[in-house]
C-alpha cells in the first residue's frame, strides 16, 4: 500500500511539472501584448527538423556602437547569459531601441533575450535569441511558405511578418507568421 502511495505521489509530481511547463510557455500568449515584427527570413524550411520555419529578425544581430545599451565596456557575456532589448514602435513595427541588463523601466515593450554564443571583451556585437527564432506548421502551409519566399529577389519579393505575444517579464512566443507580396 505504501509503495502504491509513493507511486501515486511521484506521477502526480511529474504530471504537475509537465503542466507548470506548459503554462510558463502558453503565459505570453494569454497575458501577453501583440505586436508586429518584421523578419529577415533566414530559412523557410529545415530539412532536418521538418516543417519548422527558421526565422531571424534584424536584432539578433546587435551592434552596441549603434543602440543605446548600459553594457561596460570590456563586459564578458557567455552562452545563455541574459540581456534584456527596449523595443519601440515605427510606422507598423517594432524595433530595437536599447539593450539593457536588467528589464528596462521605461520601456513597454521589451524582449528578454540570451546571449547566443561567447562575446569578447573587445567585440561590439552581441547576437541574442529571443525564443521566437523557430515556429512550427502543418506541412502543406511549411511548403507553401518555401515556395513563395524562395522566389528570386528580382521578381516578387515577400516580406515575411510575425505576430508575437510579449508578456510584462519580456516572454515573447510566436501566434502566427503571414508574408506580404509586394513588387519590387
Amino acid at each position: 500500500m505504501k509503495k502504491k502511495i509513493v507511486l501515486l505521489g511521484l506521477t502526480a509530481f511529474q504530471v504537475l511539472i509537465i503542466a507548470g511547463m506548459l503554462v510558463k510557455a502558453m503565459l505570453p500568449l494569454l497575458t501577453g501584448q501583440e505586436i508586429e515584427l518584421q523578419v529577415d527570413f533566414r530559412d523557410p524550411r529545415e530539412l532536418f527538423r521538418g516543417n519548422y520555419v527558421t526565422l531571424n529578425y534584424r536584432f539578433n544581430r546587435i551592434n552596441l556602437d549603434e543602440l543605446p545599451n548600459d553594457i561596460p565596456p570590456g563586459a564578458k557575456y557567455h552562452y545563455g547569459d541574459r540581456l534584456y532589448l527596449a523595443l519601440k514602435k515605427t510606422a507598423r513595427f517594432y524595433e530595437a531601441a536599447g539593450l539593457w541588463q536588467s528589464p528596462p523601466k521605461d520601456s513597454a515593450i521589451f524582449l528578454r533575450g540570451t546571449v547566443r554564443r561567447r562575446v569578447y571583451p573587445n567585440q561590439r556585437v552581441i547576437l541574442l535569441n529571443y525564443g521566437i527564432e523557430s515556429y512550427f506548421t502543418d506541412p502543406a502551409q511549411a511548403k507553401t511558405m518555401e515556395t513563395q519566399l524562395r522566389r528570386p529577389v528580382a521578381a516578387d519579393s515577400a516580406k515575411v511578418i510575425v505576430s508575437v505575444m510579449v508578456d510584462k517579464s519580456g516572454n515573447a512566443r510566436i501566434k502566427r507568421v503571414d508574408w506580404e507580396r509586394h513588387k519590387k
